[in-house]
């Protein structure tokens, strides 16, 4: 079930809106409460209808491997343009 609009997740992630959903889980828009920064936060389900363990498996391999990415994004540089 989607997290509702002001449900605090791992006490620092305020939810603002649901922004998509598929078969593994849903993108929020999210304030980081320390910093109080808008971001998106991926959620995975545990329990997906139809999907199998070695399925989810390596769903939470490529979860894993977009945050990891996402980790090295520098949103500081400024716009070419």
């Amino acid at each position: 079930m989607p997290y509702q609009q002001g449900d605090i997740l791992l006490d620092k992630y305020r939810i603002e809106s649901l922004l998509g959903q598929g078969a593994f889980g849903e993108v929020y828009k999210v304030t980081y409460l320390p910093l109080l920064q808008l971001r998106a936060l991926k959620v995975l389900r545990r329990q997906a209808a139809g999907i199998s363990q070695e399925e989810f498996t390596e769903a939470q391999m490529r979860f894993r491997n977009e945050a990891l990415l996402g980790a090295q994004l520098n949103s500081s540089n400024p716009d070419p343009h």
